[in-house]
């Protein structure tokens, strides 16, 4: 059957995500832990200017030979804390980073975005 509503744009930001390409062809993991941190900055920086919270943490690859590789974990719970967003897409680097594959592209993704204004941090509980 035929749908007759209008097509409306979701307002709501589904993702964050930030790619970059290095200055030169990486390895090793620890050759991109310092793009990484660069990344994971401008990533949560993004997330807490628009008032976000995020569950889903993702690390994208880009071979020097274009083939992609992702990996992604999801958190107990929503969070906006750097450190988290880059301590789990550190782990997620070194976890698939093994010195077999040469890196171009670094990029980090999260996902599962929800409204965190007006939302208590553990801070707020230690006053």
């Amino acid at each position: 059957g035929a749908d007759d509503e209008p097509v409306t744009e979701s307002e709501e930001r589904k993702q964050i995500m930030r790619i970059v390409t290095l200055k030169k062809d990486a390895v090793e993991a620890g050759e991109m832990h310092g793009d990484l941190g660069e990344i994971c900055r401008s990533v949560h920086r993004s997330a807490v200017e628009r008032s976000l919270a995020f569950r889903t943490i993702g690390v994208i690859l880009v071979l020097s030979n274009l083939e992609n590789i992702t990996r992604s974990r999801t958190l107990k719970a929503h969070t906006s804390s750097y450190e988290l967003l880059h301590a789990t897409a550190r782990y997620l680097l070194d976890e698939t980073v093994a010195g077999k594959m040469s890196v171009r592209r670094l990029g980090v993704r999260i996902s599962d975005l929800q409204d965190s204004s007006g939302q208590n941090t553990l801070a707020d509980f230690m006053k």
